[in-house]
């Protein structure tokens, strides 16, 4: 353990305000992780208890029906799946034919032999195991302390995407996995496993496949290589076993449903193209937008900027080791950004840059803003939806209307719910400023001041007395 003596530590008590050192001492106290973890079980209760009650209403029903109708041999994205659904006593809402690429569908297919009820279980028993080897994975032999461990584990079971990717039932904890393997056959320099994990990824979800521009940009030809020879080998095992049909069908149906605009006016649509495109819409039950050629210009300016701004980052230092794996962590964010569209679970990816901040602040090599912007994005969720649900409750927007008109109230009651953009917006910007000031042991309060050295945050954790 390292140790410091008195005036480090006077320094460190001096030199942070509000102070980190603080707020990372406190959270590693018994008593406030017996707290943490009193809250984490409660949280889990309460949504263990609405998972039984509404097993059937989410990702899972869409997963499983989508899955029978290819083990039937029927095409899952021209077969209307919410008639299917409502057969097998399932309920899917608003999408009628599947949309899920038919590489995960074929490894779901094993859970269609059981009956829906119980393949839901074994479902969330999976996404449980998934979980717990991630972590395993990202937290093992990273020289954390034993109780800024624990405190990370709490924390992140608190988180709200995790929350929520359990409520749903959905599959994102996968591609957690999957980076989570990649990072460790990368840091072993098994290339070939570690491109065979990307392209895993891909297959399963489509859009993990940007975090390819981290590979260019740092010049891992032999990773990239192995990328695409697991996708030759994914394509042709997919190939075989669903049939051209499907793929066809899956490249142009679903992919033109995903692309196309229809999921765009739900606030639960975090990505980038989704969240502009809400601010030129017409509301109404179909995606109609105002000034269009003015919504799709932005867009693309936007995509093109974050795409820019995360080469630029990576590029900067790409002849050196990527320490910390920051400008790993920002391509991983940075393909939610981009993608055509993601959800508030699909934010477990943001996990490793959580992770590795801890990690960094350690050895005092991370600015200051690049945490409180992660610490933002962690809260701006559970307070921005309670925030937004207390206002419902209150009437603020039947009492607004009248003074502002239908249109005004409409889009502040849109603009609260976005809270998963600016979430993902605040993760970005954290992961960014982690990556660009990398070796700087930032800490700048006003002009002329000196910078001050954190590298103590989490030394301290266990060198102070806690009592």
């Amino acid at each position: 353990m390292d140790k410091m003596d008195d005036s480090d530590v006077l320094h460190n008590r001096r030199a942070s305000v509000p102070s980190l050192d603080g707020f990372a001492r406190v959270i590693v106290r018994p008593e406030v992780l017996f707290l943490f973890y009193i809250a984490a079980i409660g949280h889990a209760w309460i949504l263990l208890s609405k998972m039984q009650v509404h097993w059937y209403d989410m990702d899972f029903s869409f997963y499983y029906t989508s899955a029978l109708a290819m083990r039937k041999g029927l095409n899952p994205y021209t077969t209307n799946v919410m008639q299917l659904a409502s057969r097998l006593g399932l309920h899917i809402n608003g999408v009628p034919y599947g949309n899920d690429p038919p590489t995960f569908l074929l490894c779901f297919e094993p859970l269609t032999l059981l009956p829906p009820k119980l393949s839901y279980w074994v479902w969330i028993a999976c996404d449980i195991v998934a979980l717990f080897l991630s972590l395993f994975t990202l937290l093992t032999g990273r020289k954390i302390l034993g109780r800024s461990k624990w405190a990370i584990i709490a924390l992140i079971a608190l988180y709200p995407p995790i929350a929520i990717h359990f409520s749903v039932a959905s599959s994102k904890v996968f591609l957690l996995l999957c980076f989570a393997l990649m990072m460790r056959c990368l840091e072993a320099e098994n290339e070939i496993i570690a491109g065979f994990c990307l392209a895993m990824a891909g297959m399963l979800r489509g859009y993990p496949l940007l975090a390819a521009g981290y590979l260019i940009c740092r010049r891992q030809w032999r990773v990239l290589f192995y990328l695409f020879v697991g996708l030759a080998i994914g394509g042709l095992i997919t190939l075989f076993f669903c049939g051209f049909g499907v793929l066809f069908s899956f490249l142009t149906d679903a992919m033109s449903f995903l692309t196309g605009g229809e999921m765009i006016p739900f606030p639960s649509n975090l990505a980038i193209y989704a969240f502009i495109s809400r601010q030129f819409w017409v509301f109404g039950n179909s995606p109609v937008f105002v000034f269009n050629g003015v919504r799709l210009v932005l867009v693309l300016t936007a995509q093109i900027a974050v795409l820019g701004a995360s080469v630029m980052a990576t590029v900067k230092n790409a002849s050196r080791p990527d320490r910390n794996w920051r400008a790993f962590c920002l391509w991983l964010i940075t393909a939610i950004v981009v993608s055509p569209i993601g959800y508030i679970q699909d934010m477990v990816l943001v996990i490793p840059l959580m992770i590795q901040l801890v990690i960094a602040a350690r050895s005092g090599d991370v600015s200051r803003r690049a945490i409180w912007l992660a610490i933002a994005s962690y809260l701006v969720p559970a307070v921005m939806g309670g925030v937004a649900v207390t206002l419902d409750h209150l009437g603020f927007l039947a009492h607004l209307t009248p003074i502002v008109g239908v249109g005004v109230s409409r889009r502040i009651w849109l603009l609260m719910r976005e809270f998963a953009f600016f979430s993902l917006t605040l993760a970005y910007l954290s992961a960014y400023f982690f990556t660009i000031d990398e070796g700087h042991n930032l800490e700048q309060a006003s002009e002329g001041e000196n910078r001050k050295d954190y590298s103590h945050t989490h030394t301290q954790l266990e060198a102070l007395p806690l009592g």
